[in-house]
């Protein structure tokens, strides 16, 4: 309809009227029209709309499509009920299997999760592809009810059979990562490289995995697929800088990086952090000094608050303040470091015990 393009609500909902009349209507008409009434100011009017929709999905996209039309609105029971009725029937559409074990995990639902699990497992037709799917949401349950060694036998199922379809792997990892399994999460990972070479998303997750395990040669991998696909994306630029900043192999290649993106964006605490560790690795610490001076900690997040402390520990060792540097030392959480960092931070504590 030309009319949604133009943001023409009432000429939109009078042809989508006129279609009704005609019974030439589709589901995604319906739904074009509550994003287009959430877009100007009148999501309630959606909603009600929404909740009156009594229109069946007769494809796995038509469910899909309203399921997210439902979640956009906030209406997750709707989208649950929705889910529940027809993942099943729309079974080959892996996405709503993972949508659906989303909304059971959000509500808790862990006796419908654990159903689900088992569902996929006596299903024929999708157990093969799902297998990894089914052992993660019997995980999960296990997690969830304090069984850890139980939820780790479910974990070390996934990834035995044929690799997860990518969506899959892709909504699996970030969990598996957040809940304490980072190498499995990694495997997960690394089994869909292949479908995924030319997936921006997939390379952010792989480097926001690569932080987390602090793996600084995946995380230099990945940051340089990410910036290749993303050339003009400052985030992916500064991603980029930081996983050259943390190997430490090539510091004038770092700073070439970091130098423009701080002309760029000053502003930005994580950009400045990364020049200024950039700049002290080419023993440029009076320069780096004024820009760590410059940040307030208060509010960094608790790995910038690291990489911020290293770099004002460096500056102030490097300057003969021992004392001062002792209270940033007191201050610095090795825990967010990767290897080399603690390598460098290991130094800097040689050299301060060295000067008591």
């Amino acid at each position: 309809m030309v009319c949604e393009q133009r943001n023409e609500v009432e000429a939109y909902l009078s042809s989508l009227e006129r279609l009704r009349a005609l019974k030439k209507d589709r589901l995604i008409n319906d739904v074009r029209a509550w994003r287009l009434l959430t877009a100007n100011g009148r999501r309630a009017e959606a909603i009600d709309r929404a909740r009156d929709f009594a229109v069946a999905p007769a494809t796995g996209l038509e469910t899909l499509q309203l399921t997210q039309a439902y979640l956009a609105l906030g209406l997750r029971e709707a989208a649950q009920r929705l889910l529940e009725r027809f993942t099943v029937e729309f079974s080959f559409l892996d996405e709503l299997w993972i949508l659906y074990a989303n909304l059971l995990i959000a509500a808790e639902q862990w006796d419908k999760l654990r159903q689900l699990a088992l569902q996929i497992r006596l299903d024929e037709s999708v157990r093969e592809r799902l297998s990894d799917l089914s052992y993660f949401l019997e995980g999960r349950v296990e997690l969830a009810q304090q069984r850890r060694s139980a939820a780790s036998q479910a974990f070390s199922q996934i990834g035995v059979g044929p690799a997860p379809h990518p969506t899959l792997a892709l909504a699996m990892a970030p969990h598996l990562a957040r809940w304490g399994y980072g190498d499995k999460a990694r495997s997960v990972l690394e089994s869909v490289e292949r479908f995924n070479n030319k997936d921006l998303a997939y390379w952010d997750a792989l480097s926001a995995l690569a932080f987390e395990l602090k793996n600084s040669e995946l995380l230099l991998k990945s940051t340089e697929k990410a910036l290749a696909l993303s050339p003009q994306s400052w985030v992916a630029r500064n991603n980029h800088a930081a996983a050259l900043v943390v190997n430490r192999h090539r510091p004038e290649k770092a700073i070439q990086h970091t130098l423009p993106l701080f002309i760029e964006r000053p502003e930005v605490s994580a950009i400045r952090i990364n020049h200024a560790l950039a700049l002290i690795q080419n023993h440029r610490h009076a320069e780096a000094d004024p820009l760590l001076a410059g940040i307030n900690p208060l509010g960094l997040t608790e790995s910038e608050r690291a990489f911020y402390n290293l770099g004002c520990l460096a500056v102030l060792v490097h300057q003969g303040r021992f004392k001062l540097a002792q209270a940033f030392l007191g201050e610095l959480d090795d825990r967010y470091l990767f290897p080399l960092q603690q390598e460098v931070l290991g130094q800097l504590r040689e050299t301060l015990a060295g000067a008591r």
